[in-house]
């Protein structure tokens, strides 16, 4: 900095963090340009600039604190507001391992994930397509509300993840890490003397950085490899071998009512003889099926079998990237990824029978980068990206069992109904017969982003502009449809071996009569779903913004922002290739044709404007007062964008015979239902619809959107350590939900339906729209150091609630009263501390202690490591077996009937509250319990690792890595078993999280 009469002031050691504007104080002396001042200070640690709530990690913390599986997006898990992060798909449709997250009270599609300045978000499911190895990232920038303009697309948190690029210097790596079966606990329901389940875990690879022409070209380049040979340890039911023969009898409270008998809708029935099926009454198909059932290993008739469920996994990463410096003002960069995996799971009823899967996925990701500065104070930025997610999923084994072997009729052969077997549900906890009904899967999204910004400095304003497009074009043949099953499907509940109208079905009936009408062939539903074209998804998304940094004084810092979004609907391909449902008219209307065009009439909402406030004030020099309201908006996932419409006739056919949990018998067992062939009117109009199961959705189609706010100051606590403590709020409007609209009042049974007396329709009609709200409220502090005298350390807490009336895009229990679903979120948790450690210890060589000599030698180079987290329980709900309300298209809540008292007992016999506290609800009812009115264990985790670095020059250092991801061993406790009607209610029978030891060897150079 200089000026004309004043000494030329230079400063040094300014470090640029990704969106993060760092502020540069200086004062100019009198004298002579010629004489320099040279000013050398650490980078300040205040958040002067900026009114959002983020952090920034740098690439020690990603590649040395001892993170799950390695990956950046565990550390959006130490922000204060994010709720425990989770893998929510299996390795199957994301290998890479999307770490899905809820921050500030929003569900796990209000965020946006960006590496390098593209979007990496997959939309159909709001996974990640590219995760960029530990090694090849160089920083992470989180940020949980009241970002800038420039960041949308999402209501809870952002990423933003810069990778590596090469230098001058020839720079790498090669790391090998390993976890095995004698390095890990066991699982607290693997007890010998079961077998412990097999485990192999290694993640190698390298990578390696470098000029091409100095000062002008440089290259960097990784890979990553990833093997996982497993067992899953599972807790499930089988029937034990007197129900395989039939012999129900002695087990009390259990009546088995012959479905032959009474009436059809279920009144009249009378029990079976001593409690017994007729062996001449059991099902041919149930015999050919039984001899690959396993055995109970466990005593009792219910979570009786504990198996260890195969697994493998290998994934291989290669990245490649090209900076290139054009000119003085000109530089770019190209960067390349491709990762390629197989996944096998196998099942507990074996590869023959069980729902076993194989997948062959991969990712494609392209970027390209160009900035140039047309003058001091303007600078532009270009970005283009492309990302390619492809997967294909079907079952594992789709020859030895099929449909045709087993005899089951099937009306109208196609290629995935002639391969495999249709899929048997039998309710009351025991796995899935066939292969699961949401595959075959074969995924194919191509995705373009193309971002222009602009920047400006005019005199104490900040300017910041731009425009981000995306066209998305999801190509997705999954013939799931209403998971009715492309194979078929059998699904068989206790209404049809249950009297309507009689006692309740007691601690074993909703496994024992769901067993019972398997043997007699009494399905509480059949159906299947029909696929003859694969679905296409087209979309177009513009962001528009402008920003303001505007330096009001030298204390206040204004944030003055406006962003503008638009969502296109989603269009299919071609004329036919999606449908919608009109409730007023019984009509289902073609897209593409007739007045009908290719959005269905969904109309395109202009309105998503989003204004941004903020305010930061500088209290002195140690203490800043930030705060900030900003109204964001983003795009649901699973098809709520519109793509919903794709997977329904005349792309897909629904069929369904009967509605469960109704009493009746719907289907004969071994027939698969045949698709009928419906001809498209010209003018698109279907009147009447098909009796087919159908989703909806309405034309005016309004985008989420989040009002976030926050308060905080921060204080310098000086040694580079800053605290801060604030509110942090957010209401979201219009958040995606599905609720089934043909669902009957109590005691009203399938007449009661209301498209049933309308049009005499009785199957399904699923609505998916925009429409919840929630709330959240906070009290987050932090306490950050940056690295210096060998330590960097984080510790969050969050004391916080959130209430509405659906989790994460899903449905409701009751579904003919959505306020009676309102409640804390699933996600809601009370109390969250979490806090990490980088520590180098202070001895040996160039340390405070120790520092020569042969001890030295010894005690030098250790570093430890750690993630620390402590979190209150879930919330969870108690139910009851629906068949006794007689209200098909609902779910049912238990009755309360006395204060709850939790016992805090774990495992199996042991009871984590008192279950008296809760009853069945009588027939024709709904119970009064509310919606996630029970808390299950929270859970404590420390996570630590020892390193020993060793030189053996400037240029080559060595680490020996010891890692332990859950030191003390606590177990992390699933929720109770919920269901009233259940003979373990009240048990926890899931734990996770067993003690896993890693070891690991890195060289850098």
């Amino acid at each position: 900095m200089e000026a004309k009469g004043f000494k030329k002031v230079v400063r040094d050691r300014v470090q640029l963090t990704a969106t993060v504007s760092t502020r540069v104080d200086a004062t100019l002396e009198p004298g002579q340009v010629s004489e320099v001042v040279e000013v050398t200070a650490e980078s300040p640690i205040l958040q002067t600039d900026r009114s959002e709530v983020a952090r920034n990690f740098n690439a020690k913390a990603v590649t040395e604190l001892p993170l799950v599986n390695r990956s950046f997006q565990s550390l959006v898990g130490l922000m204060p507001g994010v709720a425990p992060p989770s893998v929510d798909f299996t390795a199957a449709e994301d290998p890479q391992g999307t770490t899905f997250f809820r921050a500030n009270g929003q569900g796990n599609s209000a965020n946006n994930t960006q590496v390098d300045g593209v979007d990496n978000t997959n939309p159909t499911l709001g996974l990640s397509i590219y995760i960029p190895s530990a090694e090849v990232v160089q920083e992470v920038n989180i940020t949980t509300t009241n970002y800038n303009a420039e960041f949308g697309r999402a209501g809870g948190a952002v990423l933003n993840v810069v990778t590596r690029g090469g230098t001058n210097q020839l720079h790498g790596s090669l790391f090998e890490f390993n976890r095995n079966r004698a390095l890990r606990a066991r699982n607290m329901f693997n007890v010998a003397p079961q077998p412990q389940p097999n485990f192999v875990r290694n993640e190698f690879g390298g990578t390696l950085g470098g000029p091409i022409v100095k000062n002008k070209t440089f290259y960097f380049g990784g890979f990553q490899g990833r093997t996982l040979r497993q067992s899953n340890t599972v807790t499930t039911t089988l029937p034990v071998d007197s129900w395989r023969r039939g012999d129900f009898s002695g087990v009390a409270g259990l009546t088995i009512y012959d479905p032959a008998s009474g009436n059809p809708d279920g009144t009249g029935r009378t029990p079976l003889a001593g409690n017994q099926v007729p062996g001449s009454r059991i099902h041919p198909l149930v015999g050919k099926l039984l001899p690959d059932f396993a055995a109970p290993n466990e005593p009792g008739l219910l979570s009786n079998l504990i198996f260890n469920v195969p697994f493998r996994y290998n994934g291989y990463s290669y990245d490649g990237r090209v900076d290139h410096v054009f000119g003085p003002n000109t530089r770019g960069f190209a960067k390349f990824n491709y990762s390629d995996y197989e996944v096998i799971t196998r099942a507990a009823l074996g590869d023959r029978i069980g729902d076993g899967t194989i997948s062959t996925p991969y990712t494609v990701t392209a970027i390209l980068n160009l900035s140039h500065n047309f003058s001091p104070t303007l600078l532009a930025e270009f970005r283009g990206g492309y990302n390619r997610y492809y997967t294909n999923v079907n079952g594992l084994d789709l020859t030895s069992v099929t449909n045709q072997s087993l005899g089951i009729v099937n009306p109208n052969p196609d290629s995935i109904s002639s391969q495999g077997m249709a899929r048997i549900n039998i309710s009351g906890g025991m796995p899935g017969i066939g292969t699961p009904v949401v595959y075959p899967l074969i995924n194919a999204d191509n995705l373009f982003n193309f971002v222009n910004t602009w920047n400006k400095q005019l005199g104490r304003h900040t300017f910041k502009w731009g425009v981000d497009l995306h066209r998305n074009r999801m190509d997705r043949f999954q013939p799931q449809g209403l998971n009715f099953g492309p194979r078929g499907m059998f699904n068989f509940n206790p209404g049809t071996t249950a009297l309507r109208g009689g006692p309740g079905l007691g601690p074993f009936g909703q496994f024992g009569n769901s067993f019972a009408a398997f043997l007699l062939g009494a399905p509480d539903q059949t159906s299947r779903t029909f696929m003859p074209i694969t679905p296409t998804n087209r979309q177009t998304q513009a962001f528009l913004f402008f920003h303001n940094t505007f330096q009001l004084s030298p204390k206040l810092t204004l944030d003055l922002g406006m962003r503008w979004e638009l969502y296109t609907p989603i269009k299919p391909r071609y004329a036919g290739g999606a449908s919608n449902y009109d409730t007023e008219t019984n009509s289902l209307l073609v897209a593409g044709f007739g007045s009908n065009n290719l959005a269905n009439n969904i109309k395109t909402d202009w309105n998503n404007f989003a204004p941004r406030v903020g305010f930061s004030y500088r209290l002195g020099s140690k203490s800043v007062v930030r705060g900030g309201y900003g109204i964001s908006y983003y795009s649901g996932r699973f098809g709520f964008t519109g793509g919903t419409l794709s997977t329904q006739f005349p792309v897909l056919y629904n069929i369904q015979n009967g509605v469960e949990n109704d009493f009746v018998v719907n289907g004969t067992f071994g027939v698969l239902p045949p698709v009928p062939v419906i001809p498209i009117p010209s003018n698109g109009v279907i009147r009447p619809a098909p009796n087919q199961a159908f989703f909806t959705m309405p034309q005016n189609y309004p985008a989420p959107m989040v009002q976030s706010y926050n308060l905080t100051i921060q204080r310098d606590l000086g040694w580079g350590v800053a605290w801060d403590a604030g509110y942090v709020g957010s209401r979201a409007r219009n958040i995606p939900y599905q609720r089934q609209l043909n669902a009957a009042l109590p005691g009203s049974g399938a007449n009661g339906r209301p498209f049933f007396s309308k049009f005499g329709r009785t199957a399904d009609v699923a609505l998916r729209a925009n429409g919840l709200d929630n709330n959240y409220n906070s009290l987050q502090t932090n306490l950050s150091k940056r690295f210096s005298n060998g330590l960097q350390f984080t510790a969050a807490y969050t004391y916080s609630k959130t209430l509405g009336v659906g989790d994460d895009q899903g449905g409701f229990i009751v579904q003919t009263d959505i306020n009676r679903n309102y409640g804390p979120t699933g996600y809601d948790r009370t109390h969250m501390f979490v806090a990490s450690h980088v520590y180098e210890l202070p001895f040996g060589k160039g340390k405070r202690f120790v520092t020569e000599g042969p001890v030295a030698q010894v005690v030098g180079g250790w570093q430890f490591n750690g993630v620390f987290r402590k979190v209150s329980g879930a919330p969870f709900t108690p139910v009851a077996d629906v068949t006794p309300c007689n209200c098909p298209g609902n779910n049912n809540f238990a009755d309360s009937v006395n204060p709850v008292k939790y016992l805090g007992g774990t495992g199996r016999g042991p009871l984590w509250f008192d279950v008296t506290a809760f009853a069945a609800p009588g027939a024709n009812r709904f119970g009064n319990a509310g919606r996630n009115s029970l808390r299950a264990p929270g859970f404590t985790t420390y996570d630590v690792s020892m390193v020993r670095n060793l030189r053996f020059s400037e240029k080559f250092r060595l680490e020996l890595r010891g890692e332990a991801y859950n030191i003390s061993n606590t177990p992390r406790w699933g929720n109770p078993t919920n269901n009233v009607n259940n003979a373990n209610f009240g048990q926890i029978l899931a734990a996770s999280g067993e003690r896993e030891l890693q070891i690991a060897v890195r060289l850098t150079f």
